[in-house]
């Protein structure tokens, strides 16, 4: 077995929860009320998705996966697991399909470097091939299933880990020393911010729709499957160009534990008129990282401000794609 030349980190995610679908209805049942076609979502294959109101904002936003049985395990926050599944559950009518948290499996994120992806394939007995890996390959293991995350560090690759704490505490076996299990979220969900990742959490819900999260530029909305909730309002922003407001990132050179998901975001010019709202939210190492939405118009060199017009400055960071869709 080749040797790992790096530290490999198990991080735990307690702010992710995991849920599944499961019976024969279940992709049928899914593409009539998510975003993603239902197609791309296979046992090789993980897709982001949102699940909307019927007028077209964001309830939840997932990451999700197959199963070879025709089910399907999907990852969201944690804080509206319930809501989310209690809603979904009530256009389940009569299609045979159960909808349920996944308390046995967790999420982890997974972090290693490059140089070490052989190593690691080998340990795992899995087929991972190509550096950087296509996001959103996944690998079904005995330690349970991979899916390759974006990365906006160079040389950082990503899983996010779908496991039980036995596999996660094999796995760690199986690396052997370089292994280190972490308990710091907030490394993962910088990690995220970074790669322009925004996840709709309790407080964030039935705020936005999936344009001004960016969810389609990750290809996380289907603009050519049959009708989900919302489906008339999504397309429209899409069909007519009206999308106007886009999630952007931004870093502090502070850190204010009051700067939370859903505080309002200001010109220093309109103290009175909130022009945003946070999306996401992380502090580490002296610095915040966020992800905030604005309309397009607001980013003309005025300085953003965090909570009030006399708050933190945000200092506009580069997203690792373009805002602009890839078709219109």
């Amino acid at each position: 077995m080749s040797r790992f030349q790096n530290p490999v980190e198990l991080i735990s995610c307690p702010h992710l929860g995991v849920f599944s679908a499961r019976g024969a209805d279940t992709q049928t049942f899914l593409q009539s009320q998510l975003t993603q076609d239902m197609q791309t979502v296979t046992p090789s294959n993980a897709a982001l998705a949102g699940f909307c109101t019927a007028q077209g904002r964001l309830w939840a936003s997932m990451l999700l996966v197959g199963s070879e049985h025709g089910d399907v395990v999907g990852v969201a926050y944690a804080d509206l697991m319930e809501s989310f599944l209690k809603r979904l559950r009530m256009f389940v009518l009569r299609s045979k399909v159960t909808v349920e948290p996944e308390t046995q499996t967790k999420a982890y994120g997974l972090n290693l470097n490059e140089t070490d992806l052989d190593a690691f394939a080998q340990c795992c007995q899995a087929m991972l091939s190509g550096t950087p890996l296509k996001p959103w390959q996944v690998q079904h293991t005995e330690f349970g299933t991979l899916i390759a995350m974006p990365s906006a560090q160079a040389g950082l690759v990503r899983f996010q880990l779908l496991a039980t704490d036995e596999q996660v505490n094999a796995l760690c076996q199986a690396i052997g020393e370089p292994c280190q299990k972490l308990d710091e979220a907030g490394r993962w969900q910088q990690q995220d911010i970074q790669a322009g990742i925004g996840w709709i959490e309790s407080a964030t819900q039935d705020l936005f729709i999936a344009q001004t999260l960016n969810l389609d530029l990750l290809d996380g909305v289907s603009f050519t499957k049959g009708c989900y909730p919302g489906q008339e309002v999504v397309a429209r922003a899409h069909y007519r160009g009206t999308v106007k407001r886009r999630m952007h990132m931004a870093k502090i050179d502070s850190v204010d534990h009051d700067l939370v998901a859903g505080t309002d975001i200001f010109e220093a010019t309109e103290p009175d008129n909130p022009i945003g709202r946070l999306i996401a939210v992380v502090a580490l190492a002296g610095q915040t990282w966020v992800l905030f939405e604005a309309p397009f118009k607001a980013l003309n060199g005025q300085p953003l401000r965090a909570g009030s017009a006399n708050g933190p400055q945000l200092e506009m960071q580069p997203l690792p794609y373009s805002l602009e869709p890839a078709s219109a």
